[in-house]
């Protein structure tokens, strides 16, 4: 039996990885296995449904309510309250198969969209999340909204940037 973490990809499409890091958890734009393995695969793992092994970033797990302890709701909160700024985009790379740059560009001729990273003009560290001044902190502290864009649109991928940011 073979394994391989990655061996789905775009017709004409594919690079070798970056860094080797999470491979089997990139869209198939961002990694790519190689034609000299493509024949030997006859098992893959990936985020994708439909792989032999699912792995995705992260899943929803359900509990059965009684395994749930209950536990006071608190009132609804206000969540947008003592925050002055409207939207947020962290984003790195710039050059992507679909039209997110273009999308938050057009946006911006409605509300301020504040882009920070390599594709804007704004920075913040990306240090430890305790960090006063971190990213993670700007955007929990500061901003109401928060974009997030894949790299590519491909069937069954869901961003990181989901379960980090937007479910903390």
């Amino acid at each position: 039996m073979t394994f391989t973490t990655q061996s789905y990809k775009k017709e004409g499409q594919g690079r070798e990885s970056d860094n080797g890091k999470d491979d089997d958890k990139k869209s198939p734009y961002h990694s790519y296995l190689g034609r000299n393995l493509e024949n030997l695969i006859n098992w893959t793992a990936t985020y994708r449904m439909d792989s032999d092994i699912v792995t995705p970033y992260e899943k929803y797990v359900p509990y059965p309510a009684s395994a749930v302890p209950r536990i006071p709701v608190p009132a609804v909160r206000n969540m947008a309250h003592g925050k002055d700024k409207l939207v947020a985009w962290f984003v790195s790379n710039c050059f992507t198969n679909n039209d997110r740059k273009k999308y938050a560009q057009e946006l911006s001729q409605y509300i301020t969209v504040d882009i920070y990273g390599a594709c804007g003009t704004m920075s913040c560290p990306r240090g430890d999340k305790g960090q006063e001044l971190s990213c993670s902190n700007l955007l929990k502290k500061r901003y109401k909204f928060y974009l997030s864009f894949e790299n590519s649109n491909c069937r069954d991928y869901i961003t990181e940037k989901f379960f980090t940011n937007a479910l903390e």
